[in-house]
Protein backbone atom coordinates (compact mmCIF):
# COMPACT_ATOMS: atom_id res chain seq x y z
CA UNK A 1 0.00 0.00 0.00
CA UNK A 2 1.45 3.15 -0.95
CA UNK A 3 1.86 6.10 0.96
CA UNK A 4 -0.80 8.41 -0.53
CA UNK A 5 -3.08 5.42 -0.41
CA UNK A 6 -2.42 5.05 3.47
CA UNK A 7 -3.10 8.48 3.95
CA UNK A 8 -6.19 9.22 1.98
CA UNK A 9 -7.74 6.03 4.11
CA UNK A 10 -6.36 7.32 7.51
CA UNK A 11 -8.30 10.38 6.47
CA UNK A 12 -11.85 8.65 5.80
CA UNK A 13 -11.50 7.00 9.50
CA UNK A 14 -10.44 9.56 10.90
CA UNK A 15 -13.82 11.91 9.59
CA UNK A 16 -15.64 8.34 10.55
CA UNK A 17 -14.68 8.37 13.65
CA UNK A 18 -14.73 12.22 14.60
CA UNK A 19 -18.89 12.66 13.56
CA UNK A 20 -19.76 9.18 15.06
CA UNK A 21 -17.93 11.06 18.45
CA UNK A 22 -20.52 13.80 17.16
CA UNK A 23 -23.37 11.61 17.59
CA UNK A 24 -22.36 9.99 20.43
CA UNK A 25 -21.99 13.59 22.07
CA UNK A 26 -25.28 14.36 21.21
CA UNK A 27 -26.99 10.97 22.44
CA UNK A 28 -24.92 11.58 26.06
CA UNK A 29 -26.45 14.97 26.03
CA UNK A 30 -30.29 13.96 25.19
CA UNK A 31 -30.16 11.05 27.33
CA UNK A 32 -27.96 12.06 30.50
CA UNK A 33 -28.36 15.62 30.03
CA UNK A 34 -24.37 16.35 30.31
CA UNK A 35 -22.99 19.49 29.24
CA UNK A 36 -19.61 18.58 28.26
CA UNK A 37 -21.41 15.97 25.84
CA UNK A 38 -22.38 19.43 23.44
CA UNK A 39 -18.82 20.45 23.51
CA UNK A 40 -17.45 17.32 22.41
CA UNK A 41 -20.52 16.59 20.08
CA UNK A 42 -19.97 20.43 18.17
CA UNK A 43 -16.15 20.26 18.65
CA UNK A 44 -15.98 16.67 16.78
CA UNK A 45 -18.70 18.06 13.96
CA UNK A 46 -16.32 20.08 13.49
CA UNK A 47 -13.46 18.33 13.53
CA UNK A 48 -15.52 15.93 10.78
CA UNK A 49 -16.13 19.23 8.38
CA UNK A 50 -12.26 20.22 8.75
CA UNK A 51 -11.29 16.58 7.89
CA UNK A 52 -13.30 16.62 4.91
CA UNK A 53 -11.99 19.63 3.32
CA UNK A 54 -8.22 18.26 4.37
CA UNK A 55 -9.55 14.99 2.46
CA UNK A 56 -10.29 16.50 -0.30
CA UNK A 57 -6.91 18.93 -0.76
CA UNK A 58 -5.25 16.81 0.06
CA UNK A 59 -6.96 14.80 -2.82
CA UNK A 60 -6.17 17.24 -5.47
CA UNK A 61 -2.40 17.64 -4.42
CA UNK A 62 -2.04 14.13 -5.07
CA UNK A 63 -3.80 14.21 -8.30
CA UNK A 64 -0.45 14.99 -9.87
CA UNK A 65 1.33 12.09 -8.51
CA UNK A 66 -0.60 9.63 -10.34
CA UNK A 67 -3.70 6.99 -9.65
CA UNK A 68 -4.58 6.19 -6.24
Amino acid sequence: MSLKTFHIIFIIASTALAFGTAVWGIDAAMSRGEGGAILLATLSAFAGVALIFYGYRVRLKFKHLGEL
